[in-house]
């Protein structure tokens, strides 16, 4: 059992997280306005601006249950997490040096996450026709992960190997070692691993001393071998500060509108101007995907007999671009520790959104809102075929199959909402005659809660928003 094989076994456990961070981009990027069929007078500007607030330490697994995000990680790190563990445990059961009913164990993983994720939505739009609105939308982001990592060494048989010149049972640089008291005659076997030839070279190997480690591993020692043999950066608390995200522009075209029914449509590209996901740390919240999208919208409005109830449906299509972008490429999804890297060719899946609202004025300022939401997502495409390559020497098997499973998703959302505008108010003045006009500040403000209720592979988030237009020429 080489040092490599055991670090890849340690490393297996945490770094799984890394692809369940990756996955976060779905909640930093969403719409900055809620979709109707409306546009904007010829000649008028609308300023937006959204701050958004999401959290979540759940998700929904691929059997669209709910668990913690944490919980596939508390567990016992033993054989069946450490694959080469069992390896070294068998080798000294068959020697007869493992004490009977013992189970190496590096200890258990108590392993807490929360993701927290501040979102300043800002859009403008300009009227360019009674018909036709054009528009750009700029989010700034601000992720912040809380990672609380720890071992309990309670159970721990094995330890860190403090003798980091000789070598274990012929094998050099083993980075973890049985503890004193998982040995069935421990002076016996001190004595062995005291009489095998250390790397240096040393002929007269009795004059140096092999210990036993003094207690069982903790969170540092699987940072500094996780860092040691794959590169990957501190497994820790993480923020990213604030940044831009993926700016989007385009257009809205309403090509149909009587009193009862409005239809549009909405089309536009989303820019990967966002900061993308670095590879080499498994808890950073990427702010952008790293592609382009070009996006379609059709938006269908139905205002009833009473013109305070009105409904909304929109349906849109987003087509993510092919793109290249540095990847670790692991050998299976569910063990994906790697130090493997490739600039892969890939294409995310597309998805669509399907969004039905209700919206009803109980007084001409006052707003109430209520919207249902199905996010569908395709799986993503890897253009290169599994393969054998030499990495550092060594065979490895790599198969980009990993890089397409579970990435297909799907999301039910609700959103409730209540609004206050000034625009009913600016309406009724622009009727009187020009000498009598009051001055009112042409606002909308709402407030916002939406959650996801049920979905596959994705987290389970929920968001508070503000929004605040203002309307001007």
């Amino acid at each position: 059992m080489t040092r490599a094989m055991v670090l890849k076994s340690i490393g297996k456990y945490f770094i799984s997280l890394f692809l369940m961070f990756a996955c976060m981009g779905l909640f930093l990027t969403p719409p900055v306005q809620a979709d109707d069929a409306m546009v904007l007078p010829k000649g008028f500007f609308r300023l937006w601006v959204k701050p958004i607030y999401t959290s979540f330490n759940e998700r929904v697994d691929p059997n669209s249950d709910i668990e913690n995000l944490a919980r596939d990680y508390n567990t016992d790190l033993d054989r069946n997490i450490f694959s080469d563990l069992g390896a070294m445990e068998d080798g000294l059961k068959d020697a007869g040096f493992l004490k009977s009913g013992t189970i190496l164990s590096a200890g258990r993983v108590d392993l807490q996450i929360k993701a927290n994720v501040f979102i300043l939505g800002t859009a403008l739009e300009y009227g360019l026709t009674e018909n036709l609105t054009l528009g750009i939308i700029a989010p700034f982001i601000w992720g912040k992960m809380d990672v609380d990592a720890d071992i309990r060494k309670g159970s721990a048989s094995v330890g860190p190997n403090p003798n980091k010149d000789a070598m274990f049972n012929g094998f050099t640089g083993v980075p973890i070692v049985p503890l004193s008291d998982s040995i069935s005659a421990p002076d016996l076997f001190k004595g062995i691993q005291r009489g095998i030839k250390y790397n240096d070279g040393t002929a007269d190997v009795k004059n140096k001393d092999w210990d036993y480690p003094e207690n069982g591993m903790v969170a540092d020692d699987v940072q500094n071998l996780l860092n040691a043999l794959y590169g990957y950066d501190r497994f820790d608390d993480w923020d990213g500060g604030m940044g831009i995200g993926d700016i989007e522009i385009g257009f809205k075209y309403q090509y149909y509108k009587t009193d009862n029914f409005r239809f549009a449509l909405q089309t536009g590209v989303r820019l990967p101007t966002g900061k993308n996901d670095d590879p080499d740390n498994m808890v950073d919240i990427p702010y952008g995907n790293g592609q382009t999208d070009v996006a379609l919208y059709l938006m269908n409005d139905y205002v009833s007999p009473w013109e305070e109830l009105w409904f909304n449906f929109t349906l849109r299509y987003v087509v993510q671009l092919p793109d290249k972008q540095e990847l670790r490429v692991p050998s299976d999804v569910n063990k994906p520790l790697t130090g493997y890297k490739e600039e892969v060719d890939r294409k995310l899946g597309d998805y669509a959104e399907l969004e039905f609202e209700v919206h009803y004025n109980p007084i001409d300022v006052v707003s109430i809102e209520f919207m249902n939401f199905v996010y569908i997502k395709a799986r993503d495409h890897i253009d290169q075929k599994a393969r054998w390559v030499n990495y550092q020497g060594v065979d490895t098997f790599v198969n980009y199959q990993s890089l397409r499973d579970e990435t297909d998703k799907w999301s039910y959302e609700v959103q409730g909402s209540i609004g206050f505008s000034t625009l009913p108010w600016v309406k009724a003045e622009y009727k009187k005659p020009e000498g009598e006009r009051k001055f009112i500040l042409p606002i909308e403000a709402a407030a916002k809660y939406r959650r996801i209720i049920t979905g596959k592979n994705v987290d389970l988030a929920h968001q508070f928003i503000l929004q605040f237009k203002l309307l001007f020429k």
